[in-house]
């Protein structure tokens, strides 16, 4: 009666501790452990040509009247300027949380743009962001590609 006694209580403990270590995982990957948070991000990114982007991400919740909750993380949305111009881009998102990647975009024949980030450990930063955008001028066999980094930084949500 003992042994078995001992063995549940033992086995309770490993539940309660398995738990616990996964509540605060969940808690180090922003919501429930599911992705960045939903809110304002501060945006900033650098692209190939040197040029400084400076601007808003926004990430926000998947319309399901548009796009398949199932299927995406959420809406991610980029407001930014620079010397050159503006910068403005919406897709939905999907997050991969074995390896904390936040990505959203799409490139096509005639082209577009990809973006792609990692969630740090603290949920408050998107970092060692990577995007490529590509467009094809009319009449031309060749894609004009432009490549850039970028991070964002939790501002509220």
């Amino acid at each position: 009666m003992f042994r078995i006694r001992t063995s549940l209580t033992v086995l309770f403990l490993i539940a309660v501790c398995a738990a616990q270590i996964a509540a605060w995982q969940g808690s180090q990957t922003g919501v429930g452990g599911s992705g960045p948070r939903l809110g304002k991000w501060k945006y900033t990114g650098k692209d190939s040509l040197g040029v400084v982007w400076t601007g808003t991400l926004t990430i926000g919740k998947v319309d399901p009247n548009r796009f398949d909750p199932g299927k995406y993380h959420s809406i991610c949305s980029i407001e930014a300027q620079s010397e050159k111009g503006g910068l403005g881009v919406e897709h939905p998102g999907t997050y991969d949380a074995s390896t904390r990647t936040l990505s959203f975009g799409n490139e096509g024949r005639m082209g577009g743009s990809v973006y792609t980030a990692v969630l740090s450990v603290d949920g408050k930063k998107l970092e060692k962001g990577k995007w490529r955008k590509s467009d094809r001028d009319f009449g031309s066999k060749e894609l004009a590609v432009v490549t850039g980094e970028w991070s964002a930084d939790l501002i509220e949500n």
